[in-house]
């Protein structure tokens, strides 16, 4: 077995010319079958993960009926796992099958700095390396384990295709302390811009997945801080009647039942007026916000349709329209009153 350069046995393991990997092959190979192991330049690695070695190949000169009990046995490097900036315990074998990567089952000796894994079949093999983070279907509150700040697009890229909404919370900006991004709706609905070492996020998971991520730079477990549970956050178009004509600048406020339960301000952007308000969860705020109860919009003292079911788990678009007169309205901090 093996190939030019290769350290060649018959029925025992092949060591790669680079003397990183060596090959168990699977047992009771045929006379007549060799496999060569070869270095290989590999396709992309999967979003959020980084290769730790170089990558290798498999190719057996004739097909083959099982795999099983085969495997693959990488040498890696201390300071290749250090400058990582992922703990040891992180390392995995993936497998390339020409369509995609498979991150297998693998087995780390941190004394030796071996990681083995069973072989699947022929193809590509690399050491691989990420911070992975569970996440069940709905909302997760979860550590950023970075010390580099990425933005929310190459940060979530390994699951952009399973979550709908990120938030974190900035107690030191009262007047927007809110930061969402959805990857589904335009860029002026979203403020959430990068996502930082030290804090804690709400992710809204559409299913069970995980959460693959891997830094630049220095990087440790990040805590948790304790944030409040997401709002609902609406935006979209105000068109007015013979009663009000929509300009920006003014306050838009929403009220669940006869709690107010949120405010924002209408803008002016690309010569449409649009509102955003980010509508106050119960458990931050208590008369507010659960799924399915009804959000009222109120934009300089005048009521607006449709009214929509208050819904946190993404980024809700609802153009509203104004529907009567200006209506009078007493709100202090905590109780309001409406008289239409």
């Amino acid at each position: 077995m093996g190939g030019p350069g290769r350290i060649r046995s018959y029925g025992g393991p092949v060591t790669s010319g680079d003397g990183s990997v060596v090959l168990y092959p699977p047992a009771a190979l045929p006379s007549d079958t060799f496999i060569a192991l070869q270095l290989a330049t590999p396709p992309t690695p999967p979003a959020g993960v980084q290769p730790i070695g170089r990558a290798y190949t498999l190719r057996p000169n004739r097909a083959i009926d099982t795999y099983a009990s085969g495997s693959l046995l990488f040498y890696y490097l201390g300071i290749d796992v250090a400058l990582s900036n992922v703990p040891e315990g992180n390392l995995a074998v993936y497998y390339w099958n020409g369509t995609t990567w498979q991150r297998l089952a693998t087995t780390i000796d941190s004394g030796q700095n071996i990681a083995s894994a069973a072989l699947v079949g022929p193809g590509t093999y690399q050491l691989m390396t990420s911070y992975g983070i569970p996440l069940a279907a709905g909302w997760n509150l979860v550590a950023y384990p970075l010390q580099e700040t990425q933005s929310p697009t190459v940060a979530l890229a390994s699951i952009i295709d399973d979550y709908t909404i990120i938030a974190g919370y900035d107690p030191t900006n009262p007047a927007q302390p809110w930061q969402m991004y959805d990857p589904n709706v335009t860029v002026s609905a979203n403020n959430l811009d990068a996502l930082e070492p030290g804090k804690g996020y709400w992710i809204y998971a559409e299913r069970t997945t995980v959460w693959r991520i891997s830094p630049t730079r220095n990087a440790r477990t990040a805590r948790v801080e304790t944030l409040p549970f997401p709002p609902a956050r609406f935006y979209g178009t105000i068109t007015g009647n013979s009663d009000f004509t929509p300009t920006s600048g003014l306050p838009v406020q929403v009220f669940i039942g006869d709690t107010f339960c949120g405010e924002g301000e209408t803008q002016e952007i690309a010569g449409q007026i649009i509102y955003l308000v980010d509508v106050w969860a119960a458990e931050s705020t208590v008369g507010c916000g659960t799924v399915g109860q009804t959000v009222s919009f109120v934009i300089d003292s005048h009521p607006f349709l449709p009214e929509p079911l208050w819904w946190n788990g993404q980024i809700q678009v609802i153009n509203l329209f104004s529907v009567g007169a200006k209506c009078t309205y007493k709100f202090v901090k905590g109780f309001t009153n409406l008289v239409y």
